[in-house]
């Protein structure tokens, strides 16, 4: 009987656990939001009625230069943990809420039409302006 108990504590200990972990809740604020990646460039998005729009980025491959992606059309939903991506094919961005105001991602840009430039997938952070 002690081993079933300690047993049901245990697995009731984790699955509060990992429902508490992660941007559960987290509402975002619309508006603009501005930030930079890894390598210093700009990476600008809205978010309204639960989705990103507009986003705007910029990768640099050292010396393949830079590319830049506007996705002016569509919406990206924001799921419940305050997770989106927004894939076009060649390019992507994805990030996560980590506060109302406060986005956590990457851009990914998967191929170059130079050859010999490497995938690139820097990470950013973006604030409500």
């Amino acid at each position: 009987m002690k081993l079933a108990a300690v047993i049901a504590v245990a697995w009731a200990s984790l699955v509060f656990a990992s429902g508490t972990t992660g941007a559960e809740g987290i509402e975002p604020v619309e508006g603009a939001y501005k930030g930079k990646t890894t390598q210093g460039l700009a990476v600008y998005f809205g978010v309204k009625e639960g989705s990103i729009v507009n986003p705007r980025y910029t990768v640099k491959w050292g010396s393949c230069g830079r590319a830049t992606q506007h996705l002016p059309s569509g919406r990206t939903e924001i799921d419940d943990a305050g997770h989106f991506v927004r894939d076009s094919g060649q390019t992507a961005i994805e990030g996560t809420f980590v506060a109302p105001d406060l986005v956590e991602g990457i851009v990914l840009f998967r191929e170059h039409p130079l050859a010999g430039c490497p995938e690139k997938a820097p990470r950013f952070k973006a604030h409500l302006r």
